[in-house]
């Protein structure tokens, strides 16, 4: 139904357009004036009616608004019909008001309009306060059930509490033993998870530090493929993150792009190699994430970076006289007392920090995976006691599991 009228209001207005620029062309008002008053006002008083009786099925106060502003508009468009075809003429009465009376059809049909017009806006903004008041009420009856929910919640977490607190008083009387082992259990893997994840900032910071460094050295080849194997470097400590363990095979994936990355800021290349006994199966071997860039970290920035003439850095996977599988990180830089003499970085003088977390997190490790893995650190000096690097020596340590292949 709105489609229709909707076509046929179209259609008058384009008629009525059509009829009046023909009117004034012919400079005749009156062909105008007829088809409004005998074909515009009637066709509207029609749909004046008809809104009124759709009003009523309107629900709430609004429609009283459309019934009154209506029968405005029906009152004015009667009386601006029958006053334009009446023939009224009293000489007695004086000229403007015989016109008045006689041409004044569409004086009262205009103030029909905008009394209507009037009315409808004063429904309009009394949907607006409706809706508003509505609105209102939602948002006091939302605050209501959020208060209600928070006193509720709050009451089931007291007797949540309450009911812990029972049962953990229970389980201290019957099984103490059993409940201070679980308990400790999941203090070290809390624990664990909280050394992981300062390990992640502290090893992605030392990285973007690097990066900041050589963009300020603007070498744009170099850049990307820096950024590049930095994104291929967070994408695998993300991926890291998300487990508890790495094989030492995807740890050493890990250590060697970290290298990479720093070998390209350096102006003097640093050969890096990594042997494995091919005896030892590093996928079995299972270690926490990120555990061997520490000292990597430290390798490059302490021993090597001051180095002068060649740089080496060497990670051997091997089989040790105690039939353990052995990992050495091994560097010929200026050693660890001659890098605290010179001071090279402030920054880098928190590296006892970085040991610390590494110490701690092996042992919750250990503790955890029932393993006996440790490390030590070695100073290297040659035949004259001179500095000539440092060793580091991990030794992975599994009675219930052989990391040797079977060949």
């Amino acid at each position: 139904l709105y489609k229709r009228l909707k076509t046929f209001l179209i259609s008058v207005l384009i008629l009525s357009t059509i009829i009046f620029f023909i009117s004034v062309l012919k400079n005749n008002i009156s062909l105008y004036e007829s088809f409004y008053f005998y074909s515009y006002i009637p066709i509207t008083f029609v749909l004046a009616v008809f809104v009124i009786y759709k009003s009523f099925f309107i629900p709430g106060k609004l429609k009283y608004f459309f019934i009154i502003g209506s029968s405005f508009y029906i009152l004015s468009a009667l009386m601006s019909f029958f006053l334009s075809i009446a023939q009224i003429k009293i000489e007695e009465l004086p000229i403007w008001i015989e016109r008045l009376l006689k041409h004044g059809g569409l004086f009262y049909f205009f103030i029909g309009i905008l009394t209507e017009h009037m009315i409808f806006a004063l429904g309009l903004a009394y949907r607006v306060k409706e809706i508003n008041a509505k609105m209102i009420l939602g948002f006091k009856e939302k605050e209501e059930l959020r208060k209600n929910l928070n006193q509720e919640l709050e009451e089931e977490l007291v007797k949540k509490e309450i009911e812990v607190s029972k049962l953990i008083k229970k389980a201290e009387q019957q099984k103490l033993l059993k409940v201070k082992s679980e308990l400790e259990s999941e203090i070290n893997k809390l624990h664990l998870t909280s050394l992981h994840s300062q390990m992640n900032p502290h090893f992605v910071f030392n990285a973007l530090n690097s990066i900041k460094v050589f963009l300020i050295e603007n070498d744009r080849k170099n850049a990307i493929s820096y950024l590049n194997k930095f994104a291929k470097l967070i994408r695998k400590i993300l991926e890291a993150s998300r487990t508890e363990t790495l094989s030492l095979a995807e740890e050493l994936k890990i250590v060697e792009l970290y290298i990479n990355i720093e070998t390209i800021r350096h102006t003097q290349k640093i050969n890096f190699k990594i042997h494995t006994d091919n005896k030892i199966s590093i996928d079995k071997i299972k270690v926490p994430p990120l555990i061997l860039q520490p000292f990597i970290e430290n390798a490059i920035w302490h021993g090597l970076a001051k180095k002068r003439g060649e740089k080496q850095l060497l990670i051997k996977i091997s089989c040790n006289k105690n039939n353990q599988a052995e990992l050495n990180i091994e560097d010929n830089g200026i050693g660890r007392k001659k890098s605290e003499e010179a001071k090279i970085n402030r920054l880098l003088k928190k590296k006892s920090l970085g040991l610390q977390i590494t110490k701690e997190r092996l042992a919750f490790f250990n503790e955890r995976e029932n393993k006996n893995y440790s490390f030590e650190i070695l100073d290297l000096e040659d035949h004259k006691g001179k500095p000539k690097g440092t060793r580091v020596n991990f030794f992975f340590t599994n009675k219930a599991k052989s990391y040797f292949s079977a060949g």
